[in-house]
């Protein structure tokens, strides 16, 4: 993602960019990666992008684990 120091990338900037992969999961997740590197949190909205492309590509297991994943940060954020 090219850097300009008066513009930061957020949560939905990643989200569309992931969106605009569609069928190519690798690059989504690698967006995914430097968004999490960034320290920027994943929403419901991201892993709903996620899990669709996972399901476009056929791969049912990553959106399953993506699902789990996202299911567990709810389950921790309601126990505080």
């Amino acid at each position: 993602m090219t850097q300009h120091p008066d513009v930061q990338p957020d949560v939905n900037t990643y989200r569309v960019l992931m969106l605009a992969c569609q069928s190519d999961k690798k690059t989504a997740f690698s967006l995914y990666d430097q968004m999490l590197a960034r320290g920027i949190q994943a929403d419901a909205e991201t892993y709903s992008v996620l899990t669709q492309i996972c399901t476009w590509v056929g791969d049912f297991d990553a959106a399953d684990e993506l699902f789990k994943t996202r299911r567990e940060q709810v389950r921790r954020t309601s126990a505080r």
